[in-house]
């Protein structure tokens, strides 16, 4: 049986990881709504928040992501993997970008939330004590 810290930290990743996926749901939803359909929201604020989503990625991977990595793993191979993962996504983009899909941001948000989850079901299922990705993804 659990005990009530490993429940405790069970029950914290969960509520952060639903945040995380209804924080999708909740962009889609603002974004259908015509009052955001101006010029200045579609393209200046929409830089805006890429550029902010950007680096708040950027932080987690360089600040918590890739020091705890480090810390089970050798150099060669963390460097190895994120540069793998790196050239993964921007094949998968310029496949999308040729294609002109309409679904091309789906696609884009589910390779970025797909490791993201994989990462949050590690530190729940292995009882991390510390959840600090949790609170970046």
């Amino acid at each position: 049986m659990l005990d009530y810290l490993s429940t405790n930290i069970m029950i914290t990743g969960l509520v952060l990881s639903l945040m995380a996926g209804l924080s999708i749901t909740a962009g889609a939803w603002l974004a259908s709504i015509k009052l955001f359909h101006t010029y200045w929201v579609e393209k200046e604020f929409g830089h805006g928040v890429t550029a902010f989503g950007g680096g708040a990625l950027i932080s987690a991977i360089v600040f918590v992501l890739i020091p705890q990595s480090v810390s089970d793993q050798s150099p060669a191979s963390v460097l190895l993997t994120f540069a793998a993962g790196g050239i993964c996504f921007m094949f998968v983009d310029m496949l999308l970008a040729k294609s002109k899909s309409e679904l091309s941001q789906f696609f884009a948000m589910m390779l970025d939330f797909i490791p993201e989850a994989i990462i949050l079901g590690v530190l729940v299922a292995g009882g991390a004590k510390n959840l600090t990705p949790a609170v970046f993804i």
